[in-house]
């Protein structure tokens, strides 16, 4: 089965010696939708739900890594895309919700950077045979480049039934899913016929402005204004009028380039239409696409998307409020809890843990139901951690936030090897001369300390009874700036260590 490549709206800017030339992504699309045809016979004979009611249909994400678990996308640009999608298509009986209100993770290197590869396509056909309740959405790093544009995403086409998308395309505002969905559900472009060569008088000069009879990609019919032949060139599809691919070449939205059919009509395209390539021109279906789309879902094909279950519609327009650990506030190494305030219409919280306060390097993510959530993990010692929550649910997240939720600084205990007690630490440290310690034991013992200069003397020395639990303990002043040591010492051990006053 040949692949449905459908690649649009990108804009890139290439840096030439001395100007920068706008090239837009090239569409590789190599036939119709086989049920494009049998969905235009039960359209015309009236043999489709036309009671306008809403279906409710299931976008199974895969966000995919390379094989080491890198490369994600962030995943709050997957919370952002779903509303997105339903903004797009609210004019139509489609509604789409995140599949199981969660997100499956996939390392694969060669889907993340080659999913029309071999060993990728095995890969996702695996993957769409597991998951087969929704429309399989597979998010990679890199598409390959076709002539002059670059893809950003395509509908893999009947009966793979998958659609892939680049990172750029993942959030609120790109309708790009919303045009591969189109595809899915048997619809062409609006100039089917003209992909790889648009209609433009520097190409055509020997015959400019009137259109030839058939079309350089494909040998199509080339659709005429009067509609004549509406039914059989093109899309096949009646009410949207004649376009000769030229969103490809026009940078707005009001097209006036002077194009004319084969008989001599002065083209005027639809530059809103969802399956043309103009860009920034808040798109939409038509009345005959929306409902081709709806004969597309009642074919045999289409039953595995189909569902009694009703989503939530309303996705979550609030931010988190991060409750603690924050402000560098003290934490263990093991059992640290986050907490945060409940928001309204969340169902599930995302948490991120990243070692970078840009999260550039994380830790681990996670889901919980729950407004707190214990990391499973052991952290490492003496270091920051920063952590965020995005709330959502499966219409995905609205919120005006850019960046998800705040950043806050936990730093964990260092683990001790003093045999009573499970870890302690010097906090602030460096520090203007207090000395605090904070201690965690299991059980209650006493621990001697010792302030000690560089030179060996001891300056100070303490002596604490502590309990179970974690506990805060302070040591003398130090009122010189400069290096020491702070022992602590029990009835099995011995612990240094360094205490920078500055």
């Amino acid at each position: 089965m040949k692949q449905v490549l459908t690649v649009f709206f990108f804009t890139i800017l290439a840096i030439a010696a001395f100007a920068q030339e706008e090239v837009r992504g090239v569409c590789g699309v190599t036939e119709l939708s086989p049920n494009l045809d049998k969905n235009l016979v039960k359209y015309y004979k009236g043999d489709f739900d036309q009671t306008e009611a809403i279906k409710y249909i299931a976008v199974v994400v895969h966000n995919v890594g390379n094989n080491a678990g890198e490369g994600y996308i962030y995943e709050r640009n997957i919370f952002q895309m779903i509303p997105g999608l339903n903004e797009y298509y609210k004019d139509t009986d489609f509604r789409f919700y995140l599949a199981d209100n969660d997100i499956n993770y996939l390392n694969s290197t060669s889907v993340h950077t080659n999913p029309e590869g071999s060993f990728a396509q095995i890969k996702m056909k695996n993957l769409r045979s597991e998951y087969a309740h929704g429309i399989n959405l597979f998010i990679a790093k890199k598409l390959g480049d076709v002539g002059i544009g670059t893809k950003l995403g395509y509908f893999s086409g009947y009966p793979n039934d998958w659609i892939v998308m680049k990172h750029s395309e993942i959030n609120y505002s790109s309708n790009t899913l919303a045009h591969e969905v189109g595809h899915f559900f048997s619809l062409a472009h609006t100039f089917y016929g003209w992909e790889n060569h648009p209609f433009q008088e520097e190409d055509f000069s020997d015959i400019w402005p009137i259109a030839p009879v058939n079309s350089p990609s494909f040998n199509q019919k080339v659709e005429l204004v009067d509609g004549s032949n509406a039914t059989t060139a093109a899309d096949r599809i009646t009410d949207t009028p004649p376009d000769y691919n030229f969103g490809l070449i026009w940078p707005g939205c009001d097209y006036d380039g002077g194009a004319k059919d084969p008989n001599g009509v002065l083209v005027d395209p639809q530059e809103k239409n969802q399956m043309s390539y103009f860009n920034g021109c808040d798109p939409i279906f038509t009345p005959m696409q929306s409902d081709v789309m709806v004969v597309d879902y009642e074919t045999v094909g289409r039953e595995y998307i189909h569902s009694d279950y009703v989503p939530t519609l309303e996705p979550v327009v609030e931010e988190a409020t991060l409750i603690s650990p924050i402000e560098g506030e003290a934490a263990g190494t093991t059992n640290v809890t986050l907490k945060w305030e409940a928001v309204d219409k969340a169902t599930r919280y995302f948490v991120q843990i990243s070692r970078t306060t840009d999260f550039s390097e994380f830790v681990n993510r996670y889901y919980t139901t729950e407004t707190q959530f214990t990391i499973p993990e052991t952290l490492t010692s003496d270091v920051n951690y920063f952590w965020r929550v995005v709330p959502f649910n499966e219409a995905g997240n609205h919120s005006e936030g850019v960046t998800g939720s705040e950043k806050f600084t936990t730093q964990p205990l260092a683990t001790s090897d003093i045999q009573e007690i499970n870890a302690w630490n010097i906090l602030p440290n460096p520090t203007t001369g207090e000395v605090n310690l904070t201690i965690q034991s299991d059980k209650a013992l006493t621990l001697s300390a010792q302030l000690i200069a560089l030179d060996g003397r001891v300056l100070s020395s303490k002596v604490f009874n502590t309990n179970t639990g974690q506990q805060n303990f302070q040591m003398p002043s130090i009122d010189s700036k400069g290096t020491y040591f702070l022992r602590l010492m029990s009835n099995n051990g011995v612990e240094t260590r360094r205490i920078i006053v500055q």
